[in-house]
């Protein structure tokens, strides 16, 4: 898993407080390369404080757009079903412990308008004075095919099943 693997890099600033270049570059070739929307949630503003650049591929918007939705982002861009949904599991973000993950299932809708299935791993990235969740970073991909794939198996199933039952009450 992507996020296993980052805990994995050995990050030079860590035992300094000085940040070279080189770690710099290192460190935005991996969020850049990332197949996958890479987010940094305030729960404070209820806004993005950060996306990359995989966020215009997938749904249309620019990291500035989505930054610019402030407060507005999860209203505008989770569908209308998921929303209560999702603003409880953002909710519960406050409970999660460092290093824990939470995995969520959602509908976004797209610049365009079309629907777009992400599966988003959460965990807590910073939290405030009071030990309550500020910030939490997250990775969406894109599940659209394994959800359409997975309904249309479901139809398969249910005409099977109604052929079933046709062809019992015939005998």
């Amino acid at each position: 898993m992507i996020s296993m693997a980052l805990a994995q890099i050995p990050w030079q600033y860590e035992s300094s407080s000085v940040i070279d270049a080189d770690s710099v570059t290192f460190l935005r070739q991996i969020v850049a390369l990332v197949p996958g929307i890479i987010y940094v949630f305030n729960h404070e503003t209820m806004s993005n404080e950060y996306s990359n650049r995989s966020i215009a591929e997938l749904l249309g918007y620019s990291p500035e757009d989505i930054k610019a939705m402030g407060d507005d982002l999860l209203p505008t861009i989770i569908h209308d079903d998921d929303f209560d949904r999702i603003a409880g599991n953002v909710a519960e973000m406050q409970d999660l412990a460092d290093h824990e993950q939470a995995v969520w299932e959602y509908r976004a809708i797209a610049r365009d308008g079309h629907e777009v299935w992400l599966r988003s791993i959460e965990t807590v990235f910073t939290r405030a004075a009071d030990g309550g969740v500020l910030r939490h970073i997250g990775i969406a991909f894109d599940i659209t095919a394994e959800k359409t794939a997975e309904a249309n198996l479901h139809e398969v199933n249910a005409a099977l099943k109604q052929q079933l039952v046709d062809g019992a009450d015939s005998i």
